[in-house]
């Protein structure tokens, strides 16, 4: 048994067999900048969403995720799940400090699930954003349609008001919990800008 690197990934070789271990990335060959910022949530409201259950109404709920390199996804911030209706009201507020490294097809996605009590919630549709329209357009602000997870339509629309606030230097603001997102990598921007505690 040995283990082999080759430029892209490494390989475990086992008599004359090889098993790809994992995919390795390196930042000399994509582009990636260091971005940190404040996000100020407010989840307004969901209309006419699907309904999932056989008996009864959807019991809603969201979840916001970020996706950054490798294809990592952290959550940022979640809503109460409210019982029994395809048209919620949540009225979510939370604050948000990011600090990481995205690649351009990273994305910032509300991600709304029928609670199934013991059971995994299953999700009833997504309303997604490219991360650099994100950043460069200060958020997302407005009513959204909802879309299936593959992308497809769904049923629905999402009321939001998330604002992007980009910070530049200097120790993160007081109030807001602090989200690390991405890679390794992000330690040596980080303490080149002053971003740690």
């Amino acid at each position: 048994i040995y283990i082999r690197h080759d430029a892209s990934e490494y390989r475990l070789f086992f008599l004359f067999f090889s098993f790809p271990l994992r995919q390795a990335v390196y930042l000399e060959n994509v582009k990636a900048d260091p971005v940190a910022g404040k996000i100020d949530f407010y989840i307004e409201k969901a209309e006419n969403i699907a309904d999932m259950d056989s008996i009864g109404k959807t019991d809603p709920f969201i979840q916001v995720w970020i996706s950054a390199m490798q294809k990592q996804l952290t959550m940022l911030t979640e809503t109460d799940d409210i019982s029994n209706t395809l048209n919620p009201v949540w009225r979510h507020s939370d604050k948000v400090f990011i600090r990481g490294t995205f690649l351009d097809a990273a994305y910032i996605g509300f991600r709304i699930y029928d609670k199934e009590g013991i059971k995994q919630a299953k999700i009833t549709g997504v309303v997604e954003k490219n991360i650099v329209d994100f950043f460069e357009e200060g958020g997302i602000t407005g009513t959204f349609p909802i879309k299936m997870e593959d992308g497809s339509k769904g049923e629905g629309t999402l009321t939001v008001k998330c604002v992007f606030t980009k910070h530049t230097e200097g120790p993160p603001p007081m109030g807001y919990k602090i989200v690390e997102c991405g890679d390794q990598f992000d330690r040596k921007w980080k303490k080149d800008k002053n971003w740690d505690m």
